[in-house]
């Protein structure tokens, strides 16, 4: 959602009535999308809350540490309902010093783009579908639920764990994640051999790369 629609939604919205923003993916989408993704000042409202998370661009997927920012009167309601010691020491220790690494953050951010264009391109050269990302994956849409499932087959062949996403309502998608650019390369090349196509099967011996 760009600056202008969320704007528009918050100033259609009762302040009584509480809107909760899912920013995983806001570092990737600031950087995709630096002239249209909204500033914290204009999202800064009593009832607005925002969730974010430590397990994307800051790479800490493993410690599960979250976080939610928003005004105090509301954020004392959700301290009341959360465990006690919930996320532990160590992965409070982790994001504190992950915050001061932002160098990190920005290498990470701006691989994910080159990557996330590399993917977009040999998706389009294999003439396969491929969704518009404000994150750090790309979706297919292999217009039917068999060539999904043979797709993710495929890509497993080839060295690379994908995510079928029939789950989410979409039987007809799998999601890729970005990589190194070593293997987002390596997945260029598997797209663009015709791994889309469910009539094409690969074999284990193509295992050469770690999975994305």
């Amino acid at each position: 959602m760009d600056r202008a629609a969320l704007t528009s939604l918050l100033g259609r919205v009762p302040e009584n009535i509480l809107v909760v923003l899912d920013e995983a993916y806001v570092e990737y989408a600031r950087h995709l999308h630096p002239d249209s993704y909204p500033s914290e000042a204009e999202t800064s409202r009593q009832n607005v809350v925002r969730l974010r998370t430590f397990s994307k661009a800051y790479g800490l997927a493993s410690l599960r540490v979250g976080y939610a920012v928003g005004h105090p009167d509301v954020m004392q309601w959700l301290i009341r309902t959360k465990l006690p010691f919930d996320p532990n020491g160590v992965g409070c220790a982790a994001a504190i010093a992950a915050l001061d690494d932002q160098g990190f953050v920005r290498k990470t951010v701006e691989l994910n783009a080159q990557c996330l264009s590399i993917m977009t391109a040999a998706a389009a050269d294999a003439g396969l579908r491929a969704v518009a990302s404000s994150a750090n994956f790309v979706m297919i849409d292999l217009s039917s639920s068999e060539a999904a499932t043979a797709f993710h087959r495929n890509l497993l062949e080839g060295g690379f764990i994908s995510r079928p996403l029939a789950s989410f309502g979409l039987p007809t998608c799998v999601r890729i994640s970005t990589g190194t650019l070593e293997q987002t390369q390596r997945l260029a090349e598997l797209l663009r051999s015709g791994i889309g196509n469910p009539s094409v099967t690969f074999s284990s011996s193509s295992v050469h790369h770690p999975a994305v």
